[in-house]
Formats: C-alpha cells, sequence, structure tokens
C-alpha cells in the first residue's frame, strides 16, 4: 500500500475534528433562535393580551364616563322639570294670593257698602217716624185746641214742623178740605193723619230698597 493510499484511508476512517464543533455551534444557534422565536412569540401575547386588557379598561371607563354623564344629564333634566313645575306652583300660588286679595277687598267693600246702605236705610226710617210722630202728634194738638195752650212753645214748635212736613197735606189747600164747624179739627186729623201714614209707608219702602 502505498502512502497516498495510506492518507485516504485514514482520511475516511478518522472523522474531521472540525465537523463537530461546528455542529453543535449550529445546533446551539438554531436552539437560541427558537428560543428567541418563542420568547418574542410570547412577548408579543403578552403585549396583546396586555393591549385587550388596556382596550377593554378604555371601553369600560368610556362606558362609566357615558353613563355618569346620561345621569348627569338626567339629574339637571329633572332639576329643570322640578324648577319649572316650582316656578309654576309659585305663580299658581301667587295668582291664587292676588285672587283671594281681590275678593278680600271686594267682600271689604261690599261690607262697606253694605254697612253704610244700612246705616242710611235705619237713618231713614227713624227720620220718615219722626215726622210721621210729628205730623200725628200736631194733628192731635188740633183736635185738642181748646183743651191745649196754643202759646207754649212746645205746641208752636210742633204745629210749625208739621205745616213743614206736611206737603201736599197742609190745612190751607190740602188734599182735603173741610166747612163749618170743626172744620180745622176735621182737616188736621184727616190731612197730617194721611201724611203721617204716606210718611211711613214711603220711609219703610225706601228703607226697604236702600237697605242691603
Amino acid at each position: 500500500m502505498t502512502t497516498d493510499e495510506k492518507t485516504d484511508a485514514a482520511n475516511q476512517t478518522v472523522p474531521d475534528q472540525r465537523t463537530v464543533p461546528q455542529a453543535q455551534h449550529e445546533q446551539e444557534h438554531q436552539v437560541a433562535q427558537e428560543e428567541s422565536s418563542s420568547s418574542s412569540a410570547a412577548a408579543e401575547q403578552a403585549e396583546q393580551e396586555r393591549a385587550a386588557e388596556e382596550k377593554k379598561a378604555a371601553d369600560a371607563k368610556a362606558a362609566e364616563d357615558k353613563k355618569a354623564a346620561e345621569d348627569k344629564k338626567a339629574e339637571q333634566k329633572k332639576a329643570a322639570e322640578d324648577k319649572k313645575a316650582a316656578d309654576a306652583q309659585a305663580a299658581q300660588d301667587r295668582k291664587a294670593e292676588r285672587a283671594e286679595k281681590r275678593r278680600d277687598r271686594a267682600a271689604a267693600t261690599k261690607a262697606s257698602v253694605e254697612a253704610v246702605r244700612e246705616r242710611t236705610a235705619q237713618v231713614i226710617r227713624v227720620v220718615t217716624l219722626v215726622i210721621a210722630f210729628i205730623l200725628a202728634i200736631a194733628a192731635l194738638l188740633v183736635a185738642l185746641r181748646h183743651s191745649v195752650n196754643e202759646q207754649n212753645v212746645l205746641v208752636q214748635a210742633m204745629t210749625d214742623m208739621a205745616r213743614f212736613f206736611d206737603g201736599p197735606f197742609n190745612l190751607q189747600d190740602g188734599v182735603f178740605s173741610f166747612t163749618g164747624k170743626h172744620a180745622l179739627i176735621k182737616e188736621a186729623l184727616l190731612n197730617w193723619g194721611i201724611a203721617a201714614l204716606v210718611y211711613l209707608l214711603v220711609g219703610r219702602l225706601v228703607s226697604k230698597l236702600v237697605a242691603p
């Protein structure tokens, strides 16, 4: 066997010492790449999960803010409605108060007018009653002229007042006129008596019309 043949046989039987470390290095590099890829995938997945959680939290916060805004808007709307209702109630109360005051003033005015009318009716009744009494007493004094002192101040005052109030029922040219004996007595009793009744009737009628 020649030297070359021996060298070739040695090359075939003895492995290359440089091939083993290179293969090991390549395997380690491949493992490192796989670990790097796995780490990158895990980091990416973790990032996606974190982003999803952040988005979910942001959506929840947005929903919460929206609900809070809607609640605030509802509260504001309710407050506005309450204020509107309160203003309407206050306006109605003021209107009712003004109406009540008007009714009170009207009632007070009516009461005052009725009091004045009642007082006026009383005065009319009293005055006509007094005039009727004067006429009746004067007629009686004339009828008893022979028994009374015609010069007496009271007698003269009564007859003078009767002549002032007798109107168409006077003794000179009254409604009723008589001649003969006791003509003056008859005229006084009839004319002044009727005048007294007329005053009573008219006073009663007018006082009823004036009274409330």
